[in-house]
């Protein structure tokens, strides 16, 4: 039985499964990329980590929306959650947050971008630029800047996540983490 909430034996739909590793694994290579793009120095190969960087960001973007619907058409799906109150409200605000940061943090890489006055290409088509002139220069450095500290609070959140999932599997030793892998 395939469901989507939390309750006993269930797992999560395919696709859900697959957008979920899919894009932790477009996340990591995404932190990694820019990680690794400060280490580099200017030119060809610290050129291609920011184009990754980008590239990648853009299909985190691309791919939330699809998730993000599964999410809400699984919302109304039921049976009885295995979990307290506090640890539902918890799941959700996480949940929650890494759905906004799955939108807002691209759209803000892109407007940081674009606001410095450059062109953005995914998958080599130009992307629509109605930030191309002087006027929204000075809010280039803040778009970044805001970019940059969510970058840094995914960290975090990631981290959070984790200890969920590791307090789940060790402590509670539910079948959370079960119901996640690929291929039930």
């Amino acid at each position: 039985m395939t469901m989507d909430r939390f309750s006993s034996g269930a797992s999560y739909s395919p696709a859900r499964r697959w957008l979920h590793w899919g894009m932790a694994a477009f996340f990591i290579a995404v932190l990694c990329a820019v990680e690794f793009k400060d280490s580099l120095p200017k030119g060809h190969l610290r050129h291609l980590a920011v184009l990754i960087h980008t590239q990648l960001g853009i299909v985190i973007l691309l791919l939330a929306f699809p998730r993000i619907a599964l999410r809400i058409r699984a919302a109304g799906g039921g049976g009885e959650t295995a979990r307290q109150a506090w640890q539902e409200r918890a799941a959700t605000a996480v949940h929650g947050l890494f759905y906004i940061v799955m939108v807002a943090m691209p759209v803000l890489g892109i407007l940081a971008i674009q606001t410095r006055e450059h062109d953005v290409r995914f998958l080599g088509m130009l992307l629509p630029n109605y930030f191309d002139d002087d006027a929204w220069l000075p809010y280039a450095l803040p778009i970044k800047t805001v970019h940059e500290f969510i970058g840094d609070a995914v960290i975090g959140l990631i981290g959070v996540h984790w200890g969920a999932v590791l307090w789940h599997q060790f402590i509670q030793r539910d079948d959370i983490l079960a119901r996640m892998r690929v291929g039930n």
